[in-house]
C-alpha cells in the first residue's frame, strides 16, 4: 500500500499543472519520496539531499539568480576571477529562429541561459540536424525549469539561448568536473566522461584520491588521469563559492586552461541517488545549514 501511495504521489507531483498548486514542502516531499523512496525529514534535515531540499524553502541569498543564469553569471565570473575562464561567446538570441546558421562556427554549443541541461551540441555544422536542434530550443525555452523542484533561483529568469563555443575534440565532448564547495572549499571532484557515448562517474578528493562512493553511473573502467589544471581548478572554485553554504562549481580543462561552465546550488534537484545512504549522510555532515532567511 505504502508503495501505490508513493507511486501516485509522484505522478501528481509530476503533472505540470497539479504540481503548481501544492505548497512547496509538500511538492518537495511528494517528489522526493517519489524518487529516492523514503520520507522527507524537513525539520531535522541531516543527509545532503534532504539539506538541499531544506534550503530551497528557508535560503535566499540574492546573489542565486545571477549565478545561475548562464549569461548574467559571466559577469559574476569575470568580477570573482577575471575574463580568462570565459568560454568563447559567439552569439545571444531570444527565439531559435534568430539563429543565423551561416554565421555559425564549425563547431559549436547552444544553451538555454535559465536552466541546467537545456543543451545542444554541435560538434559538425555540416551534419547538424537543424529542424531538431530548433524544436529542441523551443521547448527548452517554453519550460519553466525552476518550478517541478521549486529551485527558486532560476524563477522568472529571461529566457534567452547562447551559442559557445565547443570545447571537445575530434567530436568527443570534455571532461567535466564538478566541485562540490561547502561553505567556500571544495571538498570533492565528480569527474563524468564519455558523454553520449559511455557515460560514467568517479569522485575524488581534491588531492585526486578516487573515493569509495557510488553514483548514478559507473566509474571509467581505468581511473580517471589528474587534471593538469587541478590546481586551477581549487583555486577558481574558492573564489567562485565563497560566501555559499553549498554550490558545484563545473568547469572542463582544455589544453591544460581552466574554462567556467557553470554554478549549481542543487544538483540533481537534492535528488541524487547514492547506492548508500551512508554516503549521503557523509555529504550531508559537510553541509553547515545558514539561518533561515530573511534572519
Amino acid at each position: 500500500m505504502a508503495d501505490l501511495v508513493r507511486k501516485v504521489k509522484g505522478r501528481l507531483s509530476g503533472t505540470r499543472w497539479l504540481s503548481s498548486l501544492l505548497p512547496d514542502a509538500t511538492q518537495l516531499k511528494w517528489r522526493y519520496e517519489a524518487r529516492l523512496g523514503r520520507r522527507l525529514d524537513l525539520a531535522r534535515p541531516r543527509t545532503f539531499n534532504e539539506k538541499l531540499q531544506w534550503l530551497k524553502l528557508h535560503w535566499r541569498d540574492p546573489r542565486c539568480p545571477t549565478c545561475v543564469d548562464k549569461l548574467a553569471v559571466r559577469g559574476y565570473v569575470k568580477e570573482r576571477c577575471g575574463p580568462g575562464l570565459l568560454n568563447t561567446l559567439h552569439g545571444v538570441y531570444l527565439r531559435p529562429e534568430d539563429i543565423d546558421p551561416g554565421l555559425l562556427p564549425p563547431a559549436f554549443v547552444l544553451r538555454a541561459t535559465h536552466g541546467s541541461g537545456f543543451n545542444v551540441i554541435c560538434p559538425d555544422r555540416d551534419r547538424f540536424d537543424w529542424e531538431r536542434a530548433r524544436a529542441d530550443l523551443g521547448r527548452f525555452l517554453r519550460h519553466d525549469f525552476g518550478r517541478l523542484d521549486r529551485e527558486w533561483p532560476y524563477a522568472r529568469l529571461p529566457r534567452r539561448i547562447l551559442c559557445e563555443k565547443y570545447l571537445g575534440r575530434k567530436g568527443r565532448p570534455p571532461d567535466d568536473y564538478k566541485l562540490f564547495c561547502f561553505d567556500g572549499e571544495p571538498r570533492f571532484v565528480e569527474v563524468h566522461t564519455g558523454r553520449g557515448e559511455d557515460p560514467r562517474m568517479a569522485l575524488h578528493d581534491p588531492e585526486w584520491n578516487p573515493l569509495e562512493i557510488a553514483l548514478e553511473h559507473p566509474p571509467p573502467p581505468r581511473p580517471a588521469p589528474r587534471p593538469l589544471a587541478l590546481e586551477g581548478m581549487l583555486v577558481t572554485a574558492r573564489k567562485l563559492s565563497a560566501g555559499f553554504p553549498f554550490v558545484r562549481v563545473d568547469l572542463y580543462e582544455v589544453e591544460g586552461r581552466v574554462v567556467f561552465g557553470e554554478l549549481t546550488f542543487f544538483p540533481t534537484a537534492g535528488l541524487k541517488v547514492f547506492g548508500d545512504q551512508a554516503d549521503d549522510l557523509f555529504l550531508g555532515e559537510l553541509l553547515c545549514l545558514p539561518p533561515p532567511f530573511p534572519g
